[in-house]
């Protein structure tokens, strides 16, 4: 039944977003999504073509470990063929005074001397020294995972071993999120307060099998002081053999997802499934915890289409040896639409015996403080921190933060040079960075300035604005509000360099249509 007592500006708010879907609905039609499968094959065989022969390792470093190396190291060969390169000097070698991409780097002329070598800057070595990623793993290790090598030394029948509480009372969280819980937005969130944070949902299915994309969700900033893993996996000896892979790597705990809705996942007895099937829950922390020291957490949904996780699984999570609860208040069927039910979760506090944390709808200061009101240990903040990543301090210091363009602007320019860290600052890793940082703009667009807020949308608990009234302080304000996909690229830009002229960005999150 049609609401007849919504405000104009919530109409006008539902018909711009109603605009946008048949906009992107559009596009999708119009153009190649570059991050399609298809898409990025043909990306990755064209870089292969270019690279077809030649050390990379060489052409980052300048030398080469290998003992008879079968691949090319004619360097004057390899630069006559750039014809990619981008003008000015690179952001890496700007911040570090050194660049780890070395001649592959799309900047490289900015780091070398007249006779062609690479140079580095010592005092902004000493002054901003560059950090590696932790858990690293070396090729001979993810070999032998693939050739079925590894020895599992897997028990047939899985003890019940001695229960570990995880305690992150008070503790704010960046609870596992898929695309956007990457790397470069995880030491974002941190700079601002975060003291948990979390892989993106990692298949332990892939993880086992060495595959290197999986592989390389496990890194870990050395910023990111505690530090969790999630795990999506549906059988229990799959779930040991990788805990027992894991074991190797730097984290403090794992998370088993049985939260996750997507179909793909659901319809494999993982994720949201689980709930369903509270056994399979004790089975897989059984095995996890039977190969493992570290404190196994879950996280859940409140039930499939309704809440039912109060029956079986809550009253006996603890038993079954979650050391925490995560609870996500949305069924499987709702997604990430209505509101979260707090009072669900505030019941649910009284159920089971684990520390809960409480999951939905942490826009703020006053949200994480009603929150705390329901009996939750503490909260994982998702959306609130895609949409505005300093929240972590606006709810230790308890203010709104009418933070500047100029702020925001920076918070881009610190994850754009995380990315270019992360992913390189060859074409790739600039095309890859560029990606992403177009994904999170999709969320950072959303935020509305505290002096231009109107009214607050209580449906989806995010604020609304009304373009006609905005108060914007300066142009860049008004830009970092817009959510024209040309206007993602051009912030890129400011960063990145000129994007491609084939480069077209389609939004891969269903949730940029659902404001």
């Amino acid at each position: 039944m049609e609401d007849n007592n919504q405000s104009p500006s919530t109409n006008e708010q539902i018909s711009c977003c109603q605009e946008r879907v048949e906009e992107v609905k559009e596009k999708r039609k119009q153009q190649p999504n570059p991050l399609s499968k298809k898409s990025m094959k043909k990306r990755k065989k064209i870089l292969k073509e270019q690279n077809e022969g030649i050390c990379l390792n060489f052409m980052k470093t300048g030398k080469c470990e290998r003992e008879n190396c079968k691949y090319s190291h004619d360097l004057k060969e390899y630069l006559s063929k750039r014809t990619d390169l981008l003008e000015g000097i690179c952001p890496l070698f700007k911040e570090y005074g050194f660049c780890p991409n070395g001649y592959t780097c799309e900047w490289y002329k900015s780091h070398i001397n007249e006779q062609g070598e690479l140079i580095t800057n010592n005092e902004l070595m000493k002054l901003h020294p560059f950090k590696e990623p932790l858990n690293t793993q070396k090729p001979e290790t993810l070999h032998v995972l693939r050739t079925n090598k590894f020895d599992f030394k897997i028990p047939e029948e899985f003890p019940v071993p001695e229960k570990k509480i995880l305690d992150l009372k008070g503790k704010l969280i960046l609870p596992s999120l898929c695309t956007f819980g990457n790397l470069p937005f995880r030491k974002v969130v941190k700079r601002f307060g975060c003291d948990v944070t979390m892989t993106e949902m990692i298949m332990a299915e892939s993880l086992v099998e060495g595959k290197t994309s999986e592989w390389a969700l496990v890194k870990r900033d050395p910023s990111e002081d505690i530090f969790g893993i999630q795990l999506c996996v549906g059988n229990s000896m799959l779930a040991a053999k990788a805990c027992q892979v894991l074991n190797s790597v730097d984290c403090d705990f794992y998370e088993l997802n049985c939260a996750c809705p997507i179909d793909y996942v659901y319809k494999k007895g993982m994720g949201a499934q689980l709930i369903e099937r509270p056994k399979r829950i004790e089975s897989l922390l059984h095995a996890m915890r039977s190969v493992t020291e570290r404190p196994v957490a879950i996280k859940v949904r409140t039930g499939k289409s309704s809440n039912t996780i109060q029956d079986v699984l809550l009253p006996n999570c603890a038993d079954y040896g979650a050391a925490m609860v995560s609870i996500h208040g949305r069924t499987r069927d709702q997604r990430y639409t209505k509101s979260a039910d707090w009072d669900f979760i505030k019941q649910a506090t009284t159920i089971t015996q684990c520390p809960v944390i409480g999951v939905g709808d942490i826009y703020g200061y006053k949200d994480y403080q009603k929150a705390l009101d329901c009996g939750v240990a503490t909260v994982a903040i998702g959306r609130g921190a895609l949409i505005k990543p300093w929240i972590y301090t606006e709810i230790k210091e308890k203010r709104d933060w009418d933070i500047s363009s100029s702020e925001r602007l920076d918070i881009l320019r610190q994850y754009a040079l995380d990315g270019l860290s992360h992913w390189g600052s060859d074409a790739q890793g600039i095309s890859k960075t560029r990606e992403f940082m177009c994904h999170h703009l999709t969320f950072m667009t959303r935020y509305v300035p505290v002096h231009c807020v109107i009214e607050t949308n209580q449906e989806i608990s995010i604020k609304v604005r009304n373009d006609r009234v905005m108060c914007y302080r300066d142009d860049m304000e008004k830009l970092l509000t817009s959510d024209r996909l040309e206007d993602y690229i051009k912030i890129t830009e400011m960063f990145l360099g000129p994007a491609p002229k084939d480069f077209v960005y389609v939004p891969k999150h269903q949730s940029y249509v659902k404001m």
